[in-house]
């Protein structure tokens, strides 16, 4: 996974700034960042929107510390939600990529614009962290990242101890298939 820096300036007098960042196709991603004393770069993202990350702890701890924060709402998160999950993923991966591929390159779009700053990342929901674990192996500079109310490693979304038996049943009827949303990203 890789990105170009996008052509986007922060203005270095104005503490508060929305952005939108550039990435694939016609598509430009809603942020916001606040300028910190110096010491990083907190890239944020949570699935319930943005705005929601200035509420979470560590955001607030780094805030304190002088880190910078980037809240961003890739596709599919936030202002960027949809409510047609199933058939975004399912024409994502007929086309031959994958729907959280493309928001981890969201996520490298933001991130490419602080590089040569310590990144931190912070997660929180089980979409806004399945993209960001998927970026994390490829974030240069990343000092650290929580994830929290979503998968908490890829062992976790490979080993679905509710979840695993009952994927291999067969069903007439699809009534209970919510039952173990939190551990299943996207219905297919």
């Amino acid at each position: 996974l890789t990105v170009r820096r996008p052509d986007v300036t922060l203005l270095p007098e104005v503490p508060v700034q929305r952005l939108l960042i550039p990435t694939g196709g016609n598509l430009h991603i809603p942020t916001f960042f606040i300028r910190g004393s110096g010491r990083g770069m907190l890239l944020a993202l949570d699935d319930r929107g943005k705005e929601f990350v200035l509420k979470e702890e560590p955001v607030a701890t780094a805030l304190k510390d002088g880190w910078s924060v980037c809240g961003l709402d890739p596709r599919g998160i936030g202002e960027m939600a949809t409510t047609q999950t199933e058939w975004l993923s399912a024409a994502s991966l007929l086309l031959g990529n994958s729907f959280v591929d493309r928001q981890a390159l969201d996520l490298f779009a933001a991130a490419s614009l602080f590089q040569g700053r310590p990144i931190r990342l912070v997660a929180r929901g089980p979409d806004a962290v399945l993209a960001a674990a998927r970026a994390v192996p490829h974030l240069s500079g990343l000092k650290s990242y929580t994830f929290y109310e979503g998968f908490q490693s890829y062992r976790e979304f490979l080993n679905r101890p509710k979840s695993l038996e009952t994927s291999y049943q067969l069903r007439k009827d699809n009534s209970d298939r919510f039952a173990y949303d939190h551990e299943i990203p996207f219905f297919y």
